[in-house]
C-alpha cells in the first residue's frame, strides 16, 4: 500500500514556519534573538513530527471489514446447507469459520469469544 502524507501536514508546516519567524523576528519575553542551531533544531524536529506516520493508521487498514465481507458472506451462503443438515457440504468450508473470527482479531475479548464459537461449530 502506498503511503499518503497528512492533509494538514503543508498547513502545520506553514504555521510553523510562520512562528519560528515570529520568534527570530520579534521575540517575547527574550533578551536576544535565537541562535541558528537552535532555530535549525525546531525546524528539524518540527519536520520529523510532521512526516513521521500515525500510529492509529498503522492498525487500521480495513482488513476487519473486508475479512468480514468476505468470510461473512461465505459463511452465509452455508445457511442452506445448515438447515438441511448437509454436513458433506458444509466440511470444505469449515475454514472460513475460522477465517472469519479474523474481523475481530483486533479486539481480543471479541476474538476469543467468537475463536470459542467457531471452534465449538467445527469440532
Amino acid at each position: 500500500m502506498s503511503r499518503h502524507m497528512s492533509p494538514l501536514a503543508l498547513p502545520l508546516a506553514l504555521v510553523a514556519a510562520a512562528c519560528t519567524l515570529r520568534l527570530a523576528f520579534a521575540p517575547a519575553f527574550s533578551s536576544g534573538m535565537a541562535a541558528r542551531r537552535e532555530m535549525l533544531g525546531a525546524v528539524a524536529a518540527g519536520v520529523v513530527a510532521l512526516n513521521s506516520p500515525l500510529p492509529a493508521l498503522a492498525d487500521w487498514q480495513g482488513e476487519p471489514s473486508r475479512a468480514l465481507k468476505k468470510y461473512g458472506s461465505a459463511v452465509l451462503a452455508l445457511e442452506g446447507a445448515v438447515a438441511k443438515g448437509d454436513l458433506a457440504a458444509i466440511k470444505p468450508k469449515l475454514r472460513k469459520f475460522t477465517l472469519l473470527c479474523g474481523a475481530w482479531r483486533f479486539e481480543p475479548q471479541d476474538f476469543r469469544k467468537f475463536s470459542a464459537i467457531a471452534d465449538a461449530l467445527i469440532e
